[in-house]
């Protein structure tokens, strides 16, 4: 079974089917809880929200709850399973969109799903492949490292040789069989060999 994806503070800002219970919202971040621990009290916040706030109190092994100020240990509080199963099995919609919202993403699943189905999405935001620095959604890659990509590979027409499109005026500056004009003056475009000019 997939598993979202889990480096992230806070609870989960995504768009829910159904509405969100008050049950299952953290009071803290105001989001789906994620990684939920729940105090000796009954509530329930998400670990690192959680975690945040007993860091922020600074007083070791016990800290104040942060809705009703009761005192508790940390040693009491706990990760609650029961909630953690019950959001990720809430139902989820991909908000992605064509970059002129004309289409949406259809896609709809449980929570647990959604990292995977950014994985894929069509419309995801992703760093080009050939690490150019650009970024585009994930359905214009294609035409990005074939058409635009600085780091494209394209063939010197000169000696034929594959060089980086962003490195091809460099390129030009050395290669070999690049014509230039003769030093001679007599207006003539010559081949560079061996780092001689041809015969005029």
């Amino acid at each position: 079974m997939a598993i979202v994806k889990e480096d992230v503070s806070g609870g989960y800002d995504v768009s829910f089917v159904d509405s969100l219970e008050k049950d299952y919202e953290c009071p803290i971040c105001l989001l789906a809880v994620r990684d939920p621990v729940q105090t000796p009290c009954g509530h329930s916040f998400c670990k690192t929200c959680f975690d945040q706030v007993a860091e922020r109190q600074g007083r070791g092994r016990e800290v104040e709850c942060p809705l009703d100020k009761e005192k508790l240990a940390t040693s009491e509080v706990f990760n609650d399973m029961k909630v953690r199963r019950k959001v990720l099995s809430l139902k989820v919609k991909c908000t992605n969109k064509s970059s002129d919202s004309a289409e949406v993403c259809e896609w709809i699943r449980e929570l647990n799903y959604l990292q995977d189905h950014h994985n894929e999405c069509r419309f995801e935001i992703v760093g080009c492949p050939k690490d150019c620095g650009n970024i585009m959604q994930r359905c214009d890659v294609t035409n990005h490292t074939i058409f635009t990509c600085p780091r494209r590979l394209v063939t010197c027409g000169s000696c034929n040789m594959e060089v980086e499109m962003r490195d091809m005026e460099q390129h030009n500056s050395f290669c070999p069989k690049f014509s230039i004009n003769c030093m001679l003056g007599c207006g003539k475009k010559v081949e560079r060999i061996d780092g001689q000019l041809a015969d005029c």
